[in-house]
C-alpha cells in the first residue's frame, strides 16, 4: 500500500516527485519507483518520508480492506474544479470510510443502524423533490430543519465530514457496500454544510431525466432551498408582498439553518420581492459581507459516530490505544489527551 499511500500525500502536500525526493536527500526516479511498487522502502525511508510530508508513519503504510466496494456519485463542487482535485477529494473519502468500517468489523457489522437499498426516486418539480426529502427524513411539511447529520446517521448513512478536501469540492455521496454516504467539506460554514448535506442527499434519491440533466445542479439547489424553507413557512414569516426584507434574514437564518442568500432567493422565487429588490438586497448582502457575519452563525454540526465506536473498541479492549490513534488520525499522546489521561 506503500505505492498508493505516497502518491496521494505527496500530491496532497502539493508536491512534485522531485521536491519531495530533494526533501528525503534521494533521486525522482527512487520515489517514482517507490510510487509505482517497483521497490520497497525500508523503515528509515518511511520516517523520512512521513517526516517531509508531515504524516504519521502508520498513514504510509495503511492497508486498504478488499471488502470495501465504493462507488462514487456525482456531486456538488465550485466551477472550475479540476480532475485532480476531485480524484484526491474521492481519495480521502476512500481512506475516511476504510478507517471507519475498520471499527465497525471489529465492534460487528450490527453496530450501524439498518439501512435500506436506496431506490432512485423519478425526479418531477423541485417542490415535489422537497416534500419526498421530508417524508423521507421522517419530518413533517411544515417544521424547521434539525441536526441534519444526526437523522442521516439515525438512516444508516455514514456521513463524513473531511478537512482535508480542496475548498472547491463541498461534497461527494456514493455508497459503500451499497450502504450510502456523504461527504461534507468541513471547510464549509454550517450553513453550507447543511445545504450541502441535502443537495448530496438530493443527488443519491433521485433521478433526472435527459431533459432536466443540462440544469441539473440548479433545479437541485432550488429543491433544496424549498427543503428548508417552504412556500407556506416564507409566507407566514414574511407577508406576501414586500419591499424590503433585509432586517428579516439573520433571524430567518439562525431559526431555519439556512443561508440568507438562500432565503433572499426563496423570497424571489416565491413572488415576496421581485427581481429588481432581490438584486438590491443581494449587492447590499455582498457589499457589507453579511455572510462573513460569524455572530449571526449556527453552531456546527458534528458527526461523532466514528469517534464514538472508537472509543467502545477503545474501552471494551478490542483495540489498542495505539490502533485507536490510527483510526481516528491522532499521535497517540493526542488521543491521550482526549481521553483525559
Amino acid at each position: 500500500m506503500l505505492s498508493n499511500n505516497l502518491r496521494y500525500y505527496r500530491k496532497m502536500a502539493g508536491l512534485t516527485q522531485e521536491e519531495l525526493a530533494k526533501k528525503i536527500n534521494v533521486t525522482k526516479m527512487t520515489i517514482s519507483h517507490y510510487e509505482s511498487g517497483q521497490r520497497e522502502a525500508d523503515s528509515s525511508v518511511i520516517l523520512k518520508l512521513a517526516k517531509a510530508l508531515n504524516i504519521k508513519t502508520y498513514d504510509l503504510v495503511l492497508s486498504v480492506n478488499p471488502n470495501l466496494v465504493i462507488t462514487h456519485g456525482d456531486f456538488k463542487k465550485a466551477s472550475g474544479c479540476f480532475h485532480e482535485k476531485v480524484k484526491l477529494a474521492c481519495d480521502s473519502v476512500d481512506r475516511y470510510l476504510n478507517r471507519f468500517f475498520n471499527i465497525v468489523t471489529i465492534l460487528g457489522g450490527n453496530v450501524l443502524p439498518r439501512f435500506k437499498a436506496l431506490e432512485k426516486i423519478k425526479f418531477v418539480e423541485p417542490k415535489k423533490c422537497a416534500e419526498r426529502l421530508r417524508v423521507f427524513l421522517g419530518l413533517p411539511a411544515f417544521m424547521t430543519v434539525p441536526n441534519l447529520i444526526d437523522l442521516l446517521e439515525e438512516k444508516g448513512i455514514v456521513v463524513c465530514q473531511l478537512e482535508n478536501v480542496n475548498r472547491q469540492i463541498y461534497g461527494l455521496n456514493g455508497t459503500v457496500n451499497q450502504r450510502p454516504y456523504v461527504m461534507i467539506n468541513n471547510q464549509l460554514s454550517p450553513t453550507q454544510q447543511r445545504f450541502t448535506v441535502i443537495h448530496e442527499l438530493i443527488h443519491l434519491l433521485f433521478n433526472f431525466s435527459k431533459k432536466d440533466e443540462a440544469q441539473k445542479e440548479s433545479l437541485i439547489d432550488k429543491s433544496a432551498g424549498m427543503f428548508f424553507i417552504g412556500s407556506e413557512d416564507l409566507k407566514r414569516e414574511l407577508g406576501f408582498h414586500r419591499t424590503n426584507i433585509l432586517n428579516d434574514l439573520l433571524p430567518l437564518k439562525q431559526k431555519y439553518g439556512v443561508d440568507i442568500k438562500t432565503i433572499l432567493h426563496r423570497a424571489n422565487e416565491e413572488n415576496i420581492i421581485d427581481s429588481k429588490t432581490y438584486k438590491k438586497h443581494l449587492a447590499y448582502i455582498r457589499k457589507n459581507k453579511l455572510t462573513d457575519n460569524s455572530q449571526f452563525e449556527l453552531y456546527p454540526e458534528k458527526s461523532v459516530l466514528f469517534r464514538q465506536l472508537v472509543f467502545r473498541g477503545l474501552s471494551e479492549n478490542l483495540i489498542s490505544s495505539s490502533k485507536a490513534a490510527e483510526l481516528l488520525g491522532y499521535t497517540l499522546q493526542e488521543q491521550l489527551l482526549a481521553l483525559g489521561k
